[in-house]
Parts: structure tokens; sequence; C-alpha cells
């Protein structure tokens, strides 16, 4: 098997019809193209450069030879600006994937961890790679050794046996390659998760597998394996296949999409969330597939099936509470199986607080596919916003209201005194916009964004 390395960057039945719109409104008040030749593999969102309001930093590829990430400063009134790009040169891979966030090297500041590179954002202008080592796509964060160091946990094969490698946090910008823990069968790996499964305050890992074993006759397919943590490492504890929790092999065939712990009914005990999409000739929609946890590491055997429906393909999910009701609901980006069917780019389903879902709805109907989903807050409206990455370049900054009810922009500085970037005109809120310094000369923007670095502070280039 052939494995990539990281980036560590630090600061059934087919519905014709339409689903039906959510109540929860969205508007796209911008999208993003990638510019470059090239494009983007995944997105986060977070407050990178400490300045209070929510960001989106993405991961880039332009060959196999040349990857990056880019980043996007929001201002708090939904208006997304270009910081910087940051490019790299050395092995890489166009697979899409979403990068991790967290703070590795304990500065204070939200580090990106994706495949591919390390790097450090001391300043969100300037962002500068640290480290590169070989390493599987999607990784995970967690303190596996109580060290108070973020370590990072990526998929792994070890002679055909699916597991993950433990990458060990040394404080100094490097990781060591720790121990490789595998699955008991040989197979093809499908999904990954981290989560406290069994009320100890540490995290577990749970693997979605493809296995090549049979039972009674009948292809296992997926397998479910668990691994407790364990004395600053893990210990397999049980593994069981997705045949026992559907003895009627109902759901076998749906291709495993996503896996996340999640406690979607109440009781402090994570449930194990099991995504899977649409098979056509089955006539099965995508699905939301939930097993209660008890909190002693295992699932119940039978699961609470919510349909997503539409022949989707459910590419990425995230979680936020959507409607403040205090319960988690479910979003997800799609793509379709057939071109015959509607569009639902992405999908809302609420939680009920029991495990079980209300009709999924559709969020954002757009004949592209939603590779990645993310929220964060972007326009001060104190409601979740929608980031999604879509058909390769595009990011679009979905809100739920519309872009001309954006706050406005203060038209005289002086009436925000206290420099707080909020000043009060015309008897409302205003936004004062942000001052750029000019830059001197057009090569201090080394990759053609438009944005320069002069004097330890970034510069606008002017225009022809």
């Amino acid at each position: 098997m052939k494995f990539l390395p990281i980036i560590v960057i630090t600061t059934g039945i087919l519905l014709m019809q339409s689903l039906p719109s959510s109540a929860e409104q969205y508007y796209e008040i911008q999208a993003i193209a990638h510019g470059d030749p090239g494009r983007f593999k995944g997105i986060a969102t977070g407050d990178f450069n400490n300045d209070g309001y929510d960001d989106i930093a993405a991961t880039t590829f332009k060959n196999s030879a040349e990857h990056g990430a880019v980043f996007f400063s929001g201002n708090g009134q939904g208006e997304l600006t270009r910081m910087q790009r940051q490019s790299r040169s050395g092995s890489s891979s166009s697979r899409l994937a979403d990068p991790a966030i967290g703070d590795v090297n304990n500065d204070g500041k939200l580090d990106l961890v994706g495949f591919d590179t390390f790097s450090d954002i001391t300043n969100p202008d300037a962002p500068a790679f640290y480290n590169q080592f070989p390493v599987g796509h999607e990784p995970l964060l967690s303190d596996v050794n109580h060290d108070g160091l973020i370590d990072v946990i990526s998929r792994y094969s070890n002679h055909g046996l699916p597991g993950f490698r433990v990458y060990r946090n040394n404080g100094d910008f490097h990781f060591s390659s720790g121990t490789v823990y595998s699955v008991n069968f040989e197979g093809s790996f499908r999904e990954m998760t981290m989560g406290d499964i069994n009320n100890d305050g540490q995290s577990d890992v749970v693997i979605i597998s493809e296995t090549f074993a049979s039972k009674n006759g009948t292809p296992l397919t997926y397998a479910v394996s668990v691994f407790l943590a364990d004395n600053g490492g893990f210990s397999r504890s049980v593994e069981y296949s997705l045949y026992d929790f559907h003895a009627d092999n109902a759901w076998l065939r749906n291709p495993v999409s996503k896996v996340a712990l999640k406690d979607l009914d109440g009781d402090s005990f994570n449930d194990l969330v099991v995504v899977v999409g649409a098979v056509a000739d089955l006539q099965k929609p995508a699905a939301v597939n939930v097993y209660r946890g008890f909190g002693d590491g295992q699932f119940s055997r039978t699961g609470i099936v919510s349909n997503i429906g539409n022949a989707l393909q459910p590419r990425d999910i995230t979680w936020a509470d959507i409607n403040d009701d205090g319960y988690p609901d479910l979003l997800s980006g799609n793509s379709r199986t057939t071109a015959s069917v509607p569009d639902a780019s992405v999908t809302l389903m609420t939680g009920n607080g029991d495990g079980s879902f209300a009709a999924a709805q559709s969020v954002w109907d757009k004949p592209v596919a939603a590779y990645s989903v993310a929220t964060g807050e972007f326009d001060g409206d104190g409601k979740l916003d929608i980031v999604v990455f879509e058909a390769v370049r595009s990011i679009s900054l979905l809100s739920r209201k519309p872009k001309s009810y954006s706050t406005p922009k203060c038209a005289d500085s002086s009436t925000d005194p206290d420099g707080d970037g909020w000043g009060y005109e015309n008897n409302t809120s205003c936004r004062v916009e942000a001052k750029f310094m000019v830059c001197r000369s057009s090569r201090s923007d080394t990759d053609g964004d438009g944005w320069g670095w002069e004097n330890n502070a970034s510069c606008k280039v002017a225009s022809n």
C-alpha cells in the first residue's frame, strides 16, 4: 500500500421528486473559486488568525509534486478575504480529504492537519511549513499518551490488514512513528472515527472495513472493529460485522460513506453512526444507521435507520445544532448516483433526541457534488452558517439571510471609537472596513494572488 505524507499547518427507493426545502432556509452569499491551476482537496473552519471571527482553511492540490493550503479570513459580516496561499513541492496526492484542526504545538493557535505537509501559522499572512512524514489521508487528533501534546492517528494497512498508526508528538514540530494496530482479518479500509465509548474519559477508535470473510456463505461485506484506549495505547476489544446488525442482509450492499460517534439519545453514551450511500439496482436510498452505545465499548445490534434518500451518495457529514433545540443535527454533502433525480447537494436531518432524525430536507439544491461541508458563524447573526466545498474548484458560503441583509459598512471609521471594528450610523450597527497597506512593489506578491508581504505586514498589490 502506498502511503501519503501529511500536512500540519499550525496557528432504497429512488425518490423522483425533490426533497422538501428546509425550514432553515439558506442563501449563497459568497462563492470562492480556486483561481489558480489546481483544485481544493478539503476544508476546515475556525478562527485561524485569532481575530474573533471564523475563517476557512483549505488544502490544495496542483499536481503530484505541488500542494499546499490557502486561507480565507472572515470579517463577521459574511465576507471572506483571501489571506495567503502557501505551496510546497514534494510528493502529493489528488485524493479529496478534509483536514483536521487542533493546537498541535500548544501556542494557542489552531493548526491545520491534512495529508501532505506540516506547517505552522505563526502569522496567517505567511504560513511556514515545518514537517513532512508519510501517513494516510484524513488523520485524527488525540492526546493518546496523555502528555499534553496532540498526537496524529492515521489509517494504515499492515500486510493487508486494515488498521491505524499513531504518530506521537515530540513537542518540537516532529512526530515519532508509533505502534501499528490492525483488525483481525484481511480486507480494505473504509472509514475510521474516534470518541469515548466506554466512559473512561479517553478517546477510543472504531474502524469500518470491507472484509473478504463470509458467514454461512454470505459475504460479510463490512466489519466493525473497536479499539479501546489502554495505558497510552489501544487494545482491540471486539469485532463484528454489519451482518450481525442486519441479519436480513438489507444494507450489506450499500456503500459505507462515513462513520461517526455521537450521543444522539441523550444517555451520555456515544452511539455508532454509519452513513451509507444509495444502491440504485436495489432501490435502496442513502441512509443514516444509528446503533446505541451502552457505555462499555459495545453497541446495540438493532439500528435506527433514517433515510437521506434521492439516490444520493453522501460525501461528507458534519454535526451541528441547526435548529437550536439542543439535539445534534446532521448535515450531509452529497453527489447523485444518477442524473435522473433532482439535485440535493446539501441535506439537513434534524435530530429528534432519541437516535432518530426527522425527514431529510434540502438545504442547497445545485447540480454539483458537495464533497465537504462544515459550519461556522460568518455573518454576525448568531446562527450557524454552512461552508460547502463543491465541484472540486469552488467553496460556497451559505447563510440564513440573503446577502442584501448583511451588516452595512460604516461610512466613517470615527463611529468606531473603541476600535473593535463595529460602529453605529443611521440608527444601526455597521462594520468598519479593514484598511490594508498598498504594496510598494508588485514583486512582494510571489504567488500572484494580489497580496504581498512587506515590513512584516500584508499589503494589497495596486491594480494596473
